[in-house]
């Protein structure tokens, strides 16, 4: 992810818009999620079964992996040096609903307020097909994610 904003600062920190009439100025960063549990289970990362890779998705809202929570903090420290040098900080930080993807911001911005969940950024699919993109109930995400998620 770092390498990814070694060019200029405007057009490597995120996507840039300007209003016209209002002078708005927004930069958006975007960034996918870390390795989840449902990951281990399509086979690409280990000669898994046709079986397997039918069923990846058949976990419902799945967590990081150990390793995906490792790297999203790691990625997260080299990111934020990166955005460092531009003098960059985000102001608000969103997530889709799903807890791999609140639990990768969490962890590569700790300290920059709470994850705001938005519902409507969303990988395509879900319910009975890909449960794995369907968020689960905020009764089992707060138990996964405790209380400080920013819901």
């Amino acid at each position: 992810i770092a390498e990814a904003l070694a060019g200029e600062a405007g057009a490597a920190a995120g996507a840039t818009a300007a209003s016209s009439r209002g002078g708005v100025k927004v930069e958006v960063l975007f960034v996918r999620h870390g390795h989840a549990c449902h990951n281990l289970m399509n086979g690409k990362y280990q000669g898994a079964s046709r079986f397997a890779k039918i069923v990846h998705c058949r976990y419902p809202d799945p967590p990081l992996t150990d390793c995906g929570l490792r790297s999203s903090v790691e990625n997260g420290r080299e990111l934020r040096a990166k955005l460092d040098m531009y003098s960059w900080r985000p102001h608000l930080l969103g997530a889709s609903s799903m807890v791999r993807a609140m639990e990768t911001a969490r962890a590569m911005f700790p300290d920059d307020g709470p994850v705001h969940s938005l519902p409507f950024i969303s990988e395509l699919g879900g319910g009975f097909v890909s449960p794995c993109n369907e968020p689960g109930s905020v009764a089992r995400q707060k138990q996964v994610l405790g209380d400080p998620a920013g819901f």
